[in-house]
């Protein structure tokens, strides 16, 4: 069953990749403009969050792809987005 759920995730993740084009820069744009929200700060201030911010592409991706007009929105539902992604890099 389990790799059914890693299929199913490397599937899922082929269609991010190809759903909107993340650059570097914009990745960096959205992250200085996440450092205004207390949440994303306490990911930094973790060591193992902030590595996997800085070089984890699956981390990266999900931040170059946020809509920053839709976060002003809705901070909470990024901030779980963001946690998602870290937590399952961590494992």
């Amino acid at each position: 069953m389990e790799i059914i759920y890693q299929l199913i995730g490397g599937i899922a993740n082929v269609f991010m990749i190809f759903s909107k084009n993340v650059t570097e820069e914009v990745i960096e744009k959205n992250i200085e403009h996440l450092k205004q929200y207390d949440w994303f700060t306490r990911f930094l201030e973790n060591e193992s969050f902030q590595k996997l911010i800085s070089k984890d592409q699956d981390v990266r991706y999900i931040i170059g792809k946020l809509n920053q007009k839709k976060l002003q929105k809705n901070p909470n539902k990024y901030e779980q987005k963001i946690y998602q992604a870290l937590e399952k890099a961590r494992n």
